[in-house]
């Protein structure tokens, strides 16, 4: 989603990429993720006018950005709740890696159920719940 201007002008590759919008003393709860899912979070927000919740991008999963986000822990000092955010299923994704090795990051994960198949097989059962599943971050 960068534009060319993005490349040209020299700037790095962002591993965390924080919420631009939301006021710091005003979040209450975070949101982490990874991917498109942002996209659907963003536009919850945006159509909802969420003022209290955060959503944090984690652009690089391994080697993991530790110190980046310890700072946004530390910046978010009001909120009660750190979630990773996945449209994976619970077996699927980053989730376990999160827990595995940087369970400080995030306390609960929102995802789809546990499943033996990365896909639903149905469109409208995978619209739900990816509805579902975004209502339920906020």
């Amino acid at each position: 989603m960068s534009s060319i201007e993005d490349f040209a002008t020299g700037t790095h590759f962002q591993e965390v990429i924080d919420d631009a919008v939301v006021k710091a003393a005003a979040v209450t709860r975070v949101l982490y993720c990874s991917g498109k899912v942002y996209y659907d979070l963003l536009k919850k927000q945006t159509e909802s006018a969420v003022a209290h919740i955060a959503i944090v991008r984690i652009e690089q999963i391994y080697p993991f950005p530790e110190h980046q986000l310890e700072a946004i822990k530390k910046k978010y000092a009001n909120a009660q709740e750190h979630i990773w955010v996945q449209e994976e299923s619970i077996n699927m994704g980053a989730w376990f890696y999160l827990q595995t090795f940087h369970s400080k990051v995030c306390t609960s994960v929102i995802a789809r159920p546990q499943s033996a198949s990365p896909a639903t097989g149905f469109m409208k059962v995978h619209l739900q719940q990816q509805e579902d599943l975004v209502n339920q971050a906020f």
